[in-house]
């Protein structure tokens, strides 16, 4: 049996332009639209549909790292050749998938009547909320069948193929809330853009799947009772531990609603929004590399898996600290341009909210390559603990410091726990030994004190920004300076810096004395 399979490395580039779709839609529907949003509701409505929204993902964790385990499964088949047991996976992952939509559809239908009162909607918007409520519910569930269909295709690393129907499925979401709003719809033209933008994905890949699966002479795709077992087995653990770690996060937002009120939720959203979009331009470096290392612990080259994943990760460490230290120096001009100065909450607020991003996209992309090497929800009993001490602080202070209360109790409760076992757990699977484990444990810290220690010199000294060109010049000023500082301090960047200037004829590139 023959594929137009891509290379892996091609594989991972491609996945990585595509998944940066999902960043651009993150940032439109959550960031860039929401001027426009404030034009049709009030700040207290927007406030009350995010609360609602964190009951939807709290609802979205029935998914539990489904498509993960499907990847990871479906590339170790397929890498082995063997399509019969492909086949059953697929099967018995499809039926798995379309019982969490029926489920998450009924939870929906179920809380419809209550939700308002839950989320403080105002009066003459208890019906749109119920409504937004329900659709995001029904786009939860088609967003989980989207991605777990999407599966097949990373497995087999026809990952254009779902790339390219995220793409059309965002710009139609996009269009749909648009119209959504134009004809008065109000806030409820948002979960109806996310429910269009499910539906047309996953009618665009389920014809591109039955297209693949008879054209290739794949074996009929099979439900098998065990291998149903098999995954739900796997995707227990990450339940568990997604169920403790977002039952907290997902709840902050409620949390402030029913301590403070709506308006300052919505002023914590959008203060700790632009770290939010620097999670979804992050969060794909993990993801694009997984159906590949998934295939190289498929064919049991452990060297290469090891090379791979430390490489990738200190790579992703450096643009983790580029993009967020910028962030970070800009998200109060960028607030106060975008919405005005009073829905900004404050630099401490920003700063917690910075630095404890930077842990948890850490964190998120080595949970990503563990879930590639096969090892799925062995963090469980940690989340748990992480989450009872973060709720037992948020608790103890919100009455005396508001809001700051969550992104402290998150860095004191789940940052350094999670933190030392997480690093623990990939060290000891990809077996390094000696100096290797404080280089990797401690990957681009040395750099993350300089860059971030300038960042605080440009807070301090950045003038006012009120127009978009001023802000538009100092990202670049600021962009060149992030640039420059990493390239004098990291000998890895510096290398590739000097090949590519080699490449480009600029100059003879000679290799750095002790680079890796």
């Amino acid at each position: 049996m023959k594929t137009n399979q891509l290379s892996k490395k091609k594989a991972a580039i491609i996945n990585l332009v595509f998944n940066y779709a999902n960043a651009s839609f993150a940032i439109i529907n959550g960031l860039v639209l929401v001027p426009l949003y404030l034009k049709y509701f009030s700040v207290s409505t927007y406030g009350s549909y995010l609360s609602s929204g964190n009951i939807v993902a709290m609802l979205g964790l029935l998914e539990g790292g489904m498509s993960f385990v499907l990847t990871q499964k479906l590339s170790s088949s397929y890498a082995q050749k063997d399509f019969k047991s492909f086949s059953k996976i697929l099967g018995s992952g499809l039926l798995i998938s379309i019982s969490i939509v029926i489920l998450l559809i009924i939870i929906g239908v179920a809380f419809f009547p209550f939700i308002s009162d839950w989320v403080k909607a105002e009066p003459n918007e208890y019906r749109n909320i119920q409504f937004a409520f329900l659709y995001s519910a029904i786009g939860a569930g088609l967003n989980i069948l989207f991605h777990n269909i999407s599966s097949v295709f990373q497995a087999l690393l026809r990952v254009s193929v779902s790339g390219f129907a995220n793409i059309i499925s965002i710009v139609i979401g996009l269009a749909v809330t648009l119209l959504g709003l134009n004809f008065g719809l109000g806030v409820v033209a948002i979960p109806l853009g996310v429910l269009m933008r499910a539906l047309i994905g996953v009618l665009i890949l389920s014809f591109a799947l039955v297209k693949i699966l008879v054209k290739e002479s794949f074996p009929r795709i099979d439900i098998d009772i065990l291998d149903c077992k098999l995954l739900i087995r796997s995707v227990l653990p990450m339940f568990g531990g997604g169920v403790a770690k977002s039952l907290v996060t997902n709840s902050q937002l409620l949390i402030i609603t029913s301590f403070i009120n709506p308006t300052a939720s919505a002023v914590y959203f959008i203060t700790g929004r632009i770290y939010q979009v620097c999670d979804s331009f992050l969060a794909p470096v993990g993801s694009s590399i997984f159906s590949s290392i998934s295939q190289i612990v498929g064919e049991g080259d452990k060297d290469s898996v090891k090379r791979n994943i430390v490489n990738v990760f200190y790579i992703f460490n450096v643009f983790s600290i580029f993009i967020l230290s910028a962030s970070f120096i800009l998200n109060s001009s960028f607030v106060s341009i975008l919405l005005g100065n009073d829905k900004y909450g404050g630099t401490l607020l920003s700063i917690l909210l910075c630095v404890n991003m930077l842990f948890y996209t850490r964190f998120n992309f080595l949970s990503v390559n563990l879930y590639a090497l096969g090892v799925f929800g062995k963090t469980v009993l940690f989340d748990i603990i992480g989450g009872v001490m973060r709720l037992i602080i948020i608790f103890s202070l919100i009455e005396y410091i508001g809001y700051i209360a969550l992104p402290i109790a998150e860095f004191l409760s789940t940052t350094i726990l999670y933190g030392y076992f997480i690093n623990k757990l990939l060290v000891n699977k990809i077996e390094l030994r000696g100096k290797e484990i404080l280089e990797f444990v401690f990957s681009g810290s040395t750099l993350f004190f300089i860059v971030f220690s300038i960042s605080f010199l440009w807070i301090y000294f950045l003038p006012k920004i009120d127009n978009w060109l001023s802000f538009a010049v100092f990202s670049g000023l600021i962009g060149i300076s992030n640039v420059v500082l990493i390239v004098i301090f990291s000998k890895e960047i510096k290398e590739m810096f000097l090949k590519v200037l080699s490449k480009l004829n600029f100059i003879k590139y000679k290799k750095l004395n002790g680079v890796r």
